[in-house]
């Protein structure tokens, strides 16, 4: 199956109040006072239910747990598989070189666990956020990363990313880039795969997640890698 993944290509943008922007052709970061004060679009917009294909306001957020999170500020549409760029975000968070780095996903309200991006000097190049729709409603945001059974890189390369949030264990692991120092300019930036699931408020089933990278034979899984990675260099 052929995957037009550049098309699906978004970049994030800051905007003030999380509201519409024209320009989102560059990164540009937010620094909290609070790192548990998680904030991103309207926080009270539990009642609000969406169609396929209407958009919304989705926030990652960064943080290294010494400093203020970094939140970045997408505006991705209803069941439509996106690559979220976030070009100079290996820039922005190169000189941390020990210990992980968390990045959290956020909209309606609904709050994801965190996942990890870094380990040391080492990135992830790819992680897949799922939005769990309910009717319409946004019911919760999950990360599902993973190696693939190591058919996605190379067995060194393979990294355990398990962690424990609010009392719940996730196991988990993914694939890790650990030339950083020499690579390719936005080659160690790391990408969202975002996709979809459950029904809209019309009670359409979601088809995206159809796209997730876990839905592809091993041959499939490389292929599909290698166009997602040259998505950083566009």
């Amino acid at each position: 199956m052929a995957v037009a993944l550049a098309a699906a290509c978004l970049p994030g943008t800051l905007a003030q109040d999380d509201v519409d922007s024209d320009d989102t052709s560059t990164i540009v970061y937010e620094v909290f006072g609070d790192e548990n004060n998680y904030v991103c679009g309207d926080s009270l917009a539990d009642d609000k239910s969406y169609a396929t294909k209407d958009s919304i306001v989705l926030c990652l957020f960064f943080n290294d747990s010494k400093t203020a999170p970094v939140k970045v500020v997408y505006q991705p549409v209803i069941d439509v598989f996106e690559a979220l760029q976030v070009k100079g975000l290996y820039d922005n968070f190169k000189d941390n070189i020990e210990g992980n780095l968390e990045i959290t996903a956020m909209a309606d309200g609904k709050r994801s666990r965190p996942a990890i991006f870094k380990k040391n000097q080492e990135v992830a190049q790819i992680l897949n956020l799922i939005v769990v729709l309910d009717e319409g409603k946004i019911d919760a945001l999950e990360w599902r990363n993973s190696c693939f059974d190591e058919s996605s890189c190379r067995p060194d390369d393979c990294k355990d990313t398990s962690l424990t949030y609010d009392e719940v264990d996730y196991t988990e692991r993914n694939c890790f880039k650990s030339d950083c120092a020499v690579a390719e300019q936005y080659d160690c930036d790391s990408q969202v795969f975002l996709t979809w699931v459950g029904r809209d408020n019309d009670r359409d089933d979601c088809t995206s997640d159809n796209y997730r990278i876990s839905g592809f034979t091993n041959f499939g899984i490389i292929s599909y890698l290698d166009a997602a990675k040259k998505l950083v260099n566009l």
